[in-house]
Protein backbone atom coordinates (compact mmCIF):
# COMPACT_ATOMS: atom_id res chain seq x y z
CA UNK A 1 0.00 0.00 0.00
CA UNK A 2 1.28 3.45 -0.96
CA UNK A 3 1.75 6.10 1.70
CA UNK A 4 -1.39 8.20 1.94
CA UNK A 5 -0.80 11.89 2.63
CA UNK A 6 -1.46 15.22 0.90
CA UNK A 7 0.58 15.33 -2.30
CA UNK A 8 2.12 18.22 -4.19
CA UNK A 9 1.28 18.72 -7.85
CA UNK A 10 4.61 17.23 -8.91
CA UNK A 11 4.16 14.21 -6.65
CA UNK A 12 0.75 13.44 -8.18
CA UNK A 13 2.20 13.35 -11.68
CA UNK A 14 5.32 11.44 -10.57
CA UNK A 15 3.31 8.80 -8.70
CA UNK A 16 0.91 8.39 -11.62
CA UNK A 17 3.75 7.74 -14.06
CA UNK A 18 5.59 5.46 -11.61
CA UNK A 19 2.46 3.40 -10.92
CA UNK A 20 1.80 3.07 -14.65
CA UNK A 21 5.37 1.89 -15.29
CA UNK A 22 4.95 -0.90 -12.74
CA UNK A 23 1.45 -1.94 -13.81
CA UNK A 24 1.06 -0.96 -17.47
CA UNK A 25 0.61 -4.50 -18.79
CA UNK A 26 -2.53 -5.48 -16.82
CA UNK A 27 -4.02 -2.02 -17.39
CA UNK A 28 -3.28 -2.28 -21.12
CA UNK A 29 -5.04 -5.65 -21.27
CA UNK A 30 -7.93 -4.18 -19.29
CA UNK A 31 -8.37 -1.12 -21.51
CA UNK A 32 -7.57 -2.61 -24.95
CA UNK A 33 -11.10 -3.88 -25.57
CA UNK A 34 -12.57 -0.46 -24.78
CA UNK A 35 -10.07 1.25 -27.11
CA UNK A 36 -10.96 -1.13 -29.95
CA UNK A 37 -14.67 -0.64 -29.24
CA UNK A 38 -14.26 3.12 -29.39
CA UNK A 39 -12.38 2.82 -32.68
CA UNK A 40 -15.16 0.64 -34.15
CA UNK A 41 -17.78 3.24 -33.15
CA UNK A 42 -15.79 6.11 -34.65
CA UNK A 43 -15.05 4.18 -37.84
CA UNK A 44 -18.69 3.19 -38.18
CA UNK A 45 -19.71 6.85 -37.97
CA UNK A 46 -17.14 7.79 -40.60
CA UNK A 47 -18.35 5.10 -42.99
CA UNK A 48 -21.97 6.25 -42.62
CA UNK A 49 -21.01 9.87 -43.31
CA UNK A 50 -18.85 8.87 -46.30
CA UNK A 51 -21.68 6.83 -47.80
CA UNK A 52 -24.73 8.98 -47.09
CA UNK A 53 -23.54 12.56 -46.50
CA UNK A 54 -20.87 13.41 -49.12
CA UNK A 55 -21.08 17.17 -48.55
CA UNK A 56 -20.38 16.67 -44.83
CA UNK A 57 -17.53 14.32 -45.72
CA UNK A 58 -15.88 16.95 -47.94
CA UNK A 59 -16.21 19.70 -45.34
CA UNK A 60 -15.53 17.79 -42.10
CA UNK A 61 -12.91 15.26 -43.18
CA UNK A 62 -11.47 16.33 -46.54
CA UNK A 63 -10.91 19.92 -45.32
CA UNK A 64 -12.49 21.19 -48.54
CA UNK A 65 -13.85 24.64 -47.70
CA UNK A 66 -15.52 24.85 -51.10
CA UNK A 67 -18.30 22.79 -49.54
CA UNK A 68 -19.26 25.92 -47.59
CA UNK A 69 -20.17 27.64 -50.87
CA UNK A 70 -22.97 25.17 -51.41
CA UNK A 71 -23.94 24.92 -47.75
CA UNK A 72 -27.45 26.15 -48.47
CA UNK A 73 -28.02 23.46 -51.08
CA UNK A 74 -26.54 20.69 -48.94
CA UNK A 75 -27.69 21.82 -45.51
CA UNK A 76 -29.49 18.53 -44.91
CA UNK A 77 -26.29 16.58 -45.63
CA UNK A 78 -24.20 18.81 -43.37
CA UNK A 79 -26.69 18.49 -40.52
CA UNK A 80 -27.03 14.75 -41.06
CA UNK A 81 -23.28 14.23 -41.05
CA UNK A 82 -22.90 16.39 -37.94
CA UNK A 83 -25.63 14.39 -36.19
CA UNK A 84 -24.00 11.05 -37.05
CA UNK A 85 -20.55 12.15 -35.89
CA UNK A 86 -21.98 13.73 -32.72
CA UNK A 87 -23.73 10.45 -31.87
CA UNK A 88 -20.52 8.52 -32.62
CA UNK A 89 -18.53 10.87 -30.41
CA UNK A 90 -21.02 10.47 -27.56
CA UNK A 91 -20.94 6.66 -27.80
CA UNK A 92 -17.14 6.83 -27.98
CA UNK A 93 -17.15 8.85 -24.76
CA UNK A 94 -19.47 6.31 -23.12
CA UNK A 95 -17.19 3.38 -23.98
CA UNK A 96 -14.19 5.36 -22.77
CA UNK A 97 -15.97 6.24 -19.51
CA UNK A 98 -16.78 2.58 -18.79
CA UNK A 99 -13.16 1.71 -19.53
CA UNK A 100 -12.00 4.46 -17.17
CA UNK A 101 -14.19 2.99 -14.42
CA UNK A 102 -12.54 -0.41 -14.93
CA UNK A 103 -9.00 1.02 -14.86
CA UNK A 104 -9.85 3.21 -11.86
CA UNK A 105 -11.17 0.21 -9.93
CA UNK A 106 -8.00 -1.75 -10.62
CA UNK A 107 -5.63 1.17 -9.98
CA UNK A 108 -7.34 2.39 -6.80
CA UNK A 109 -7.51 -0.96 -5.05
CA UNK A 110 -3.98 -1.88 -6.12
CA UNK A 111 -2.72 1.50 -4.90
CA UNK A 112 -4.36 0.85 -1.53
CA UNK A 113 -2.71 -2.56 -1.27
CA UNK A 114 -5.75 -4.72 -2.02
CA UNK A 115 -5.41 -7.66 -4.41
CA UNK A 116 -7.58 -7.38 -7.51
CA UNK A 117 -7.34 -8.97 -10.94
CA UNK A 118 -8.11 -7.11 -14.19
CA UNK A 119 -11.03 -9.43 -14.84
CA UNK A 120 -12.61 -8.48 -11.52
CA UNK A 121 -12.27 -4.79 -12.33
CA UNK A 122 -13.81 -5.43 -15.75
CA UNK A 123 -16.82 -7.20 -14.25
CA UNK A 124 -17.30 -4.41 -11.73
CA UNK A 125 -17.28 -1.80 -14.51
CA UNK A 126 -19.99 -3.79 -16.31
CA UNK A 127 -22.11 -3.82 -13.15
CA UNK A 128 -21.68 -0.06 -12.79
CA UNK A 129 -22.24 0.67 -16.51
CA UNK A 130 -25.87 1.87 -16.03
CA UNK A 131 -24.68 4.52 -13.58
CA UNK A 132 -21.88 5.48 -15.96
CA UNK A 133 -24.47 5.91 -18.70
CA UNK A 134 -26.84 7.91 -16.50
CA UNK A 135 -24.08 10.19 -15.26
CA UNK A 136 -22.83 10.82 -18.80
CA UNK A 137 -26.37 11.76 -19.92
CA UNK A 138 -26.66 14.22 -17.03
CA UNK A 139 -23.17 15.56 -17.71
CA UNK A 140 -23.96 16.09 -21.41
CA UNK A 141 -27.24 17.89 -20.72
CA UNK A 142 -25.69 20.08 -18.03
CA UNK A 143 -22.74 20.98 -20.27
CA UNK A 144 -24.98 21.90 -23.21
CA UNK A 145 -27.10 24.09 -20.92
CA UNK A 146 -24.02 25.89 -19.56
CA UNK A 147 -22.65 26.40 -23.10
CA UNK A 148 -25.98 27.85 -24.23
CA UNK A 149 -26.12 30.25 -21.28
CA UNK A 150 -22.47 31.29 -21.79
CA UNK A 151 -23.18 32.15 -25.43
CA UNK A 152 -26.23 34.33 -24.70
CA UNK A 153 -24.34 37.69 -24.43
CA UNK A 154 -22.49 37.07 -27.69
CA UNK A 155 -25.60 35.92 -29.53
CA UNK A 156 -27.43 38.99 -28.23
CA UNK A 157 -24.74 41.30 -29.65
CA UNK A 158 -24.88 39.49 -32.98
CA UNK A 159 -28.66 39.97 -33.12
CA UNK A 160 -28.32 43.70 -32.33
CA UNK A 161 -25.61 44.04 -34.97
CA UNK A 162 -27.76 42.41 -37.64
CA UNK A 163 -30.66 44.74 -36.83
CA UNK A 164 -28.46 47.87 -36.86
CA UNK A 165 -27.24 47.37 -40.47
CA UNK A 166 -24.40 49.92 -40.15
CA UNK A 167 -20.69 50.01 -39.28
CA UNK A 168 -21.37 49.99 -35.55
CA UNK A 169 -23.69 47.05 -36.01
CA UNK A 170 -21.05 45.16 -37.99
CA UNK A 171 -18.50 45.81 -35.26
CA UNK A 172 -21.00 44.66 -32.64
CA UNK A 173 -21.66 41.52 -34.66
CA UNK A 174 -17.95 40.70 -34.81
CA UNK A 175 -17.57 41.34 -31.09
CA UNK A 176 -20.65 39.22 -30.42
CA UNK A 177 -19.22 36.36 -32.47
CA UNK A 178 -16.00 36.55 -30.45
CA UNK A 179 -17.91 36.61 -27.16
CA UNK A 180 -20.08 33.67 -28.21
CA UNK A 181 -17.11 31.48 -29.08
CA UNK A 182 -15.19 32.62 -26.00
CA UNK A 183 -18.18 31.86 -23.79
CA UNK A 184 -18.54 28.41 -25.31
CA UNK A 185 -14.84 27.73 -24.78
CA UNK A 186 -14.95 28.79 -21.14
CA UNK A 187 -18.07 26.64 -20.60
CA UNK A 188 -16.35 23.58 -22.08
CA UNK A 189 -13.27 24.10 -19.89
CA UNK A 190 -15.52 24.52 -16.85
CA UNK A 191 -17.29 21.28 -17.72
CA UNK A 192 -14.00 19.38 -17.99
CA UNK A 193 -13.03 20.52 -14.50
CA UNK A 194 -16.54 20.10 -13.05
CA UNK A 195 -16.82 16.46 -14.15
CA UNK A 196 -13.14 15.54 -13.84
CA UNK A 197 -13.66 12.83 -11.20
CA UNK A 198 -16.90 11.20 -12.35
CA UNK A 199 -15.29 7.89 -13.37
CA UNK A 200 -13.55 7.65 -10.00
CA UNK A 201 -16.80 8.29 -8.16
CA UNK A 202 -18.68 5.67 -10.16
CA UNK A 203 -15.87 3.16 -9.64
CA UNK A 204 -15.41 3.61 -5.92
CA UNK A 205 -18.57 5.03 -4.31
CA UNK A 206 -21.93 3.27 -4.08
CA UNK A 207 -24.17 6.31 -4.19
CA UNK A 208 -27.43 7.08 -6.03
CA UNK A 209 -27.02 8.66 -9.45
CA UNK A 210 -28.08 12.17 -8.41
CA UNK A 211 -25.77 12.06 -5.39
CA UNK A 212 -22.85 11.10 -7.64
CA UNK A 213 -23.65 14.04 -9.89
CA UNK A 214 -23.71 16.48 -6.97
CA UNK A 215 -20.61 15.01 -5.34
CA UNK A 216 -18.61 15.27 -8.56
CA UNK A 217 -19.08 19.02 -8.32
CA UNK A 218 -18.37 19.17 -4.60
CA UNK A 219 -15.01 17.41 -4.91
CA UNK A 220 -13.81 19.77 -7.65
CA UNK A 221 -14.93 23.03 -6.03
CA UNK A 222 -13.65 25.16 -3.15
CA UNK A 223 -10.12 24.88 -1.87
CA UNK A 224 -7.88 22.26 -0.27
CA UNK A 225 -4.99 24.53 0.77
CA UNK A 226 -4.35 28.22 1.57
CA UNK A 227 -3.73 30.73 -1.19
CA UNK A 228 -4.77 30.95 -4.82
CA UNK A 229 -3.00 27.68 -5.63
CA UNK A 230 -5.12 25.94 -3.04
CA UNK A 231 -8.29 26.34 -5.10
CA UNK A 232 -9.22 22.92 -6.45
CA UNK A 233 -9.99 24.17 -9.96
CA UNK A 234 -6.67 26.04 -10.11
CA UNK A 235 -4.80 22.89 -9.07
CA UNK A 236 -6.72 20.87 -11.63
CA UNK A 237 -6.01 23.41 -14.37
CA UNK A 238 -2.27 23.27 -13.70
CA UNK A 239 -2.26 19.47 -13.46
CA UNK A 240 -4.34 19.04 -16.61
CA UNK A 241 -2.14 21.43 -18.56
CA UNK A 242 1.08 19.63 -17.64
CA UNK A 243 -0.29 16.12 -18.02
CA UNK A 244 -2.14 17.07 -21.21
CA UNK A 245 1.04 18.38 -22.85
CA UNK A 246 2.97 15.25 -21.85
CA UNK A 247 0.31 12.85 -23.14
CA UNK A 248 -0.20 14.86 -26.33
CA UNK A 249 3.50 14.61 -27.14
CA UNK A 250 3.60 10.90 -26.32
CA UNK A 251 0.46 10.20 -28.39
CA UNK A 252 2.18 11.63 -31.47
CA UNK A 253 4.24 8.43 -31.57
CA UNK A 254 1.17 6.29 -32.18
CA UNK A 255 -0.27 8.76 -34.68
CA UNK A 256 2.95 9.19 -36.66
CA UNK A 257 2.12 6.54 -39.32
CA UNK A 258 -1.20 8.27 -40.03
CA UNK A 259 0.48 11.65 -40.30
CA UNK A 260 3.05 10.28 -42.77
CA UNK A 261 0.30 8.71 -44.88
CA UNK A 262 -1.68 11.96 -44.91
CA UNK A 263 1.38 13.91 -46.05
CA UNK A 264 2.01 11.39 -48.83
CA UNK A 265 -1.56 11.19 -50.15
CA UNK A 266 -3.19 14.57 -49.40
CA UNK A 267 -3.31 17.10 -52.27
CA UNK A 268 -1.48 19.74 -50.20
CA UNK A 269 -0.15 20.41 -46.73
CA UNK A 270 -3.04 22.81 -46.23
CA UNK A 271 -5.54 20.00 -46.77
CA UNK A 272 -4.05 17.14 -44.77
CA UNK A 273 -6.72 14.49 -44.28
CA UNK A 274 -6.99 10.73 -43.95
CA UNK A 275 -9.82 10.81 -46.50
CA UNK A 276 -7.28 10.58 -49.32
CA UNK A 277 -5.38 7.62 -47.84
CA UNK A 278 -6.24 4.14 -49.22
CA UNK A 279 -8.16 2.06 -46.67
CA UNK A 280 -5.67 -0.82 -47.01
CA UNK A 281 -3.00 1.46 -45.55
CA UNK A 282 -5.16 3.64 -43.31
CA UNK A 283 -6.89 0.94 -41.25
CA UNK A 284 -3.65 -0.77 -40.09
CA UNK A 285 -2.23 2.65 -39.16
CA UNK A 286 -5.38 3.50 -37.21
CA UNK A 287 -5.34 0.16 -35.42
CA UNK A 288 -1.72 0.70 -34.46
CA UNK A 289 -2.65 4.09 -33.04
CA UNK A 290 -5.59 2.52 -31.18
CA UNK A 291 -3.36 -0.11 -29.56
CA UNK A 292 -0.86 2.59 -28.59
CA UNK A 293 -3.75 4.60 -27.11
CA UNK A 294 -4.68 1.58 -24.98
CA UNK A 295 -1.12 1.63 -23.62
CA UNK A 296 -0.95 5.30 -22.64
CA UNK A 297 -4.55 6.15 -21.71
CA UNK A 298 -4.32 4.35 -18.32
CA UNK A 299 -1.66 6.93 -17.33
CA UNK A 300 -4.34 9.61 -17.48
CA UNK A 301 -6.85 7.47 -15.57
CA UNK A 302 -4.28 6.73 -12.84
CA UNK A 303 -3.54 10.45 -12.71
CA UNK A 304 -7.27 11.16 -12.20
CA UNK A 305 -7.41 8.46 -9.52
CA UNK A 306 -4.53 10.00 -7.57
CA UNK A 307 -6.19 13.42 -7.75
CA UNK A 308 -9.34 11.79 -6.35
CA UNK A 309 -7.34 10.18 -3.53
CA UNK A 310 -5.51 13.44 -2.77
CA UNK A 311 -8.74 15.47 -2.58
CA UNK A 312 -10.33 12.91 -0.26
CA UNK A 313 -7.23 12.76 1.94
CA UNK A 314 -7.15 16.54 2.26
CA UNK A 315 -10.89 17.05 2.75
CA UNK A 316 -12.22 13.87 4.30
CA UNK A 317 -9.22 12.30 6.02
CA UNK A 318 -9.32 9.20 3.82
CA UNK A 319 -5.91 8.13 5.12
CA UNK A 320 -7.13 8.21 8.73
CA UNK A 321 -10.34 6.35 7.85
CA UNK A 322 -8.37 3.54 6.20
CA UNK A 323 -5.95 3.32 9.12
CA UNK A 324 -8.83 3.15 11.62
CA UNK A 325 -10.56 0.52 9.47
CA UNK A 326 -7.39 -1.59 9.35
CA UNK A 327 -6.92 -1.24 13.09
CA UNK A 328 -10.52 -2.31 13.73
CA UNK A 329 -10.10 -5.37 11.51
CA UNK A 330 -6.86 -6.28 13.31
CA UNK A 331 -8.58 -6.03 16.68
CA UNK A 332 -11.48 -8.12 15.45
CA UNK A 333 -9.08 -10.81 14.18
CA UNK A 334 -7.22 -10.81 17.51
Amino acid sequence: MEELRPLTLGEIIDRAVSFWRRRWRPMFVLYLGFALGGYAIYKGGRLIVDARFPAARELFFAADLRALAGAGQHLDELLGGAAVMSASLWLYMLVGAIGSVAVTRYAMLTYLGQAIKPGEALRESAVRAPRTLGLLVMQTMWTLLVIALAMVPGVGLIALGVRAENAAGALGGVLGLFLAFAGAGVAVLWSILRFFLTSQLVAMEDLPLWRLFVRSGQLTSGRVAPGFGGLVKVRLTVLLTVMGIVLMLVSLIGGLPQIVLQVLYSPSLGRLSDTYVPAALLVPAELLDTVFTAVITPIYVVFQTLVYVDVRVRREGLDLKLKLSSAAEALKAA
